[in-house]
């Protein structure tokens, strides 16, 4: 009776997924989306994400102690797990990031003095907190982008493609 235990047709008959291209922003927009998220909410994590690169969950893990303004660096250590959190319901922050890499990452000038002025009103260990001085809400985080761009008159796009306007 040789039964199979799968369908070796199903292997030929995947549809090929079309492949989209990353969206991202030009420079003139990237300027006109971090003047006006200046003094806003969410806004410190636009800054962070469009300099530095950061991933999402870099940015919500980030705290104070991880930025040195004495010599402008900062210390990517950790990472938000969204993921983790979903199915546990508790709040997973990972001691490494992506790649478990620790890695440093020197602040350009703009961005230094922007954090310099806002760790003076800092209420909360995170460098990007919730309104509340929580971490960062994913969700809040991307409808506020999103909403941002529809503003801006600026081609919408999704945390990621903050990291890819780099």
């Amino acid at each position: 009776f040789q039964v199979l235990t799968y369908n070796p047709v199903i292997r030929k008959l995947k549809p090929r997924v079309p492949l989209k291209e990353t969206r991202y922003l030009n420079m003139e927009q990237v300027k006109k989306l971090l003047a006006h998220v200046v003094d806003k909410s969410y806004g410190t994590a636009i800054w962070l994400q469009l300099y530095l690169g950061l991933r999402v969950g870099e940015v919500q893990a980030l705290r104070w102690s991880d930025v040195d303004l004495a010599s402008g660096h900062v210390f990517i250590q950790r990472a938000f797990s969204r993921k983790d959190t979903w199915a546990t319901k508790e709040l997973i922050i990972k001691d490494y990031p992506k790649g478990r890499k620790h890695h440093t990452l020197a602040l350009p000038p703009e961005l230094w003095d922007f954090l310099k002025e806002k760790k003076k009103e800092a209420n909360s260990v995170y460098v990007s907190p919730s309104p509340q001085g929580k971490i960062l809400p994913y969700e809040r985080y991307r409808r506020r982008l999103i909403s941002f761009c529809e503003e801006l008159e600026i081609p919408v796009i999704g945390t990621h493609g903050l990291r890819h306007s780099t």
